[in-house]
C-alpha cells in the first residue's frame, strides 16, 4: 500500500529524452507556466473500446458507453483546467479528427505510435517543452473524477516530481509531471494490477519523489460500471452523458 503523504524533494537531475517519440502533428499551444489537463483516450470505434463490457452488453452498447465516458471526461477536463487557469488538451488514438466523432471544443492532437508508456511520454513531453507548469494526465475511464484531484495535483507541483492517483484495480487514474521523465514508464506491465507498484518503484530508482493521492476507480469491468451507476443515482449531474447512455442501455442499471 502506498501512503498518500510521504513526500521528499530530490535535488535537480538530468532527465533523459532519448525514448521520447516525435508527435506526428503539431501539439496545440498552451499557456506557459500554467497547468495542462491532458486526456489520453481512444476515439470511439466499435470492437476496439470497452471490450470487457462489450462481452456482456454487446459491442454497440460498449461503444456508446465509451463515447459517453469520453465526453464527460473531456467536459471535466475543460472545467478543471479553466478553474486552475490552464488549458485542457486531448491526445487521441484512432481515426481522427475528433470532430468526426462528435467530439469538439477541446484542443486535440494524435498520439504517437508505441505502447501506452511511449505514447504518454511523447504527449507529456510535447506539452512540457512549451513550458507547461504541470501536465496532469488522465484517461477516459474515470468520468466522475472529482475536481479536488486536479487541484491537489497542481498544488503539489513544487514538492513532488511525480503526483499520482492510484486506481483501485492496481493502475492509476491520474499522473502529473512538471518535467520530462522519459524513463519513468520503462518496464511497466500495462493492463496488470502491478502498474502502480511498478511505477512507484521506478520513480524511486530514478531518484524522483512521489506524492500519492487517494485512490479512485476506473470503469473497465462490471464492478466499475456498477459503482458509476451508484454515483450517478446519487447525483445524475456528475456525469450527464454517462447517465443518458446507462439509462438507454437499461433503466434498471441506475438504482
Amino acid at each position: 500500500m502506498w501512503t498518500a503523504n510521504r513526500v521528499e524533494r530530490s535535488p535537480p537531475r538530468e532527465v533523459s529524452s532519448g525514448t521520447i517519440s516525435t508527435m506526428s502533428e503539431p501539439c496545440p499551444r498552451i499557456l506557459p507556466g500554467r497547468p495542462v489537463v491532458l486526456v489520453m483516450g481512444r476515439l470511439p470505434e466499435a470492437g476496439r473500446v470497452k471490450t470487457r463490457l462489450g462481452h456482456r452488453y454487446g459491442q454497440t452498447a460498449a461503444l456508446e458507453l465509451h463515447t459517453a465516458f469520453l465526453r464527460d471526461t473531456l467536459d471535466h477536463a475543460v472545467a478543471a483546467a479553466t478553474s486552475l487557469g490552464g488549458r485542457a488538451v486531448f491526445a487521441y488514438e484512432g481515426d481522427g479528427p475528433p470532430s468526426r466523432h462528435g467530439l469538439a471544443g477541446v484542443a486535440a492532437f494524435p498520439q504517437s505510435p508505441g505502447d501506452l508508456g511511449r505514447r504518454q511520454s511523447a504527449a507529456q513531453a510535447a506539452l512540457l517543452d512549451q513550458d507547461a507548469g504541470s501536465v496532469i494526465t488522465i484517461g477516459s475511464d474515470s468520468p466522475t473524477l472529482p475536481a479536488s484531484f486536479f487541484e491537489e495535483a497542481w498544488s503539489r507541483r513544487e514538492t513532488a516530481d511525480v503526483v499520482v492517483a492510484p486506481a483501485t484495480d492496481g493502475g492509476y487514474v491520474l499522473i502529473a509531471l512538471t518535467r520530462r521523465h522519459a524513463d519513468l514508464y520503462t518496464g511497466l506491465e500495462w493492463g496488470t494490477p502491478r502498474v502502480m507498484r511498478t511505477l512507484a518503484e521506478r520513480a524511486l530508482e530514478l531518484g524522483l519523489t512521489l506524492h500519492c493521492m487517494a485512490a479512485w476507480y476506473d470503469i473497465d469491468d462490471e464492478a466499475g460500471l456498477q459503482r458509476l451507476c451508484r454515483e450517478i443515482a446519487a447525483d445524475p449531474g456528475v456525469a450527464p452523458h454517462s447517465a443518458l447512455a446507462l439509462k438507454a442501455l437499461s433503466p434498471d442499471l441506475i438504482p
